[in-house]
């Protein structure tokens, strides 16, 4: 097994096509398929089914490209850091409202303490950056929640209060006004973020707490990027479970009113990760010491 098989496997998987794979690395399709069988030999499993009709990554594929994406991911960063001691780019992951609330001063400060750094930033959702920090595709995430993880480190930095939004017009007024319980008023019009998003499941636990699921809901739309529900919610499309801080400023602009969910606020915690193993770049070492020392919650 070496590199190149592994990244002809990688790319094939991806494209979920030998000819397009061979293309994007300049080789023969026959070669492609060559260094794919040779893996397949080596580790006595079929990785890909292919037919005249079907290209399907079996069971033992899909481990084989998490495994490999870290490895090719390890070898990027050998070769920039042990080629070149004054590069040190860092790949980071973050999540919409880390993004937004934290992400920037982070970065400031860190580039003040190591002003060699530089980052690439790749945003996705929760679940998405915690998975590629798994695979050590990313070697350090901010995301909004936290799962049972045995790999990974998870310091906190952000409390984040939960609420409802929803525009700032009459009808809204006058329930606000009203008290309306939280039941009615998840009979409006609602805006969703992504299944993988942090809020998403801070959602689906809150609705449920009030007997109801998604299926009972008037969803509208579903989008990934936090400050467009917010504004999709100041225009009027619908109600949205949301970050407080994620629709402050249209709340000083008057477009948007919040509904308290609960006394005391509903919370959530902000968090930075990274598998702290032999493997971290000194630049991710870095970061993540500014981080604990600027920005982690003190217990």
């Amino acid at each position: 097994m070496d590199f190149r098989q592994l990244e002809a496997f990688v790319i094939t998987v991806e494209q979920k096509s030998f000819t397009v794979a061979a293309q994007k690395l300049f080789l023969s399709q026959p070669t492609i398929s060559s260094h794919v069988r040779s893996l397949e030999k080596e580790l006595g499993t079929q990785l890909i089914r292919r037919t005249s009709r079907e290209f399907v990554v079996t069971p033992e594929g899909e481990q084989l490209y998490m495994y490999a994406l870290g490895m090719l991911r390890m070898r990027d960063q050998a070769l920039r850091e042990l080629s070149d001691q004054e590069s040190s780019l860092l790949l980071i992951g973050v999540s919409t409202i880390p993004a937004q609330s934290l992400l920037p001063k982070i970065l400031h400060t860190s580039l003040r303490k190591h002003p060699a750094l530089r980052f690439t930033i790749e945003q996705s959702e929760s679940l998405d950056i915690l998975e590629k920090v798994r695979r050590r595709n990313l070697e350090v995430g901010f995301v909004g929640m936290k799962q049972p993880d045995n790999l990974c480190t998870y310091v906190p930095l952000l409390i984040d209060e939960m609420v409802i939004a929803a525009p700032n017009n009459e009808h809204f007024q006058k329930l606000k006004q009203n008290k309306v319980c939280l039941s009615e008023l998840m009979k409006e019009p609602i805006i969703l973020r992504s299944p993988f998003s942090a809020l998403e499941k801070e959602a689906e636990d809150f609705i449920s707490q009030l007997g109801l699921s998604f299926d009972d809901l008037h969803i509208v739309a579903r989008m990934n990027d936090a400050q467009l529900v917010a504004r999709c919610v100041a225009c009027g499309l619908g109600i949205s479970f949301i970050s407080k801080s994620a629709v402050a400023d249209d709340v000083v602009k008057g477009d948007t009113i919040t509904f308290a969910l609960s006394d005391p606020p509903l919370v959530r915690t902000l968090y930075m990760v990274y598998r702290d193993d032999e493997f971290l770049s000194s630049s991710a070492q870095n970061l993540i010491d500014t981080v604990k020392e600027f920005f982690a919650l003190r217990e």
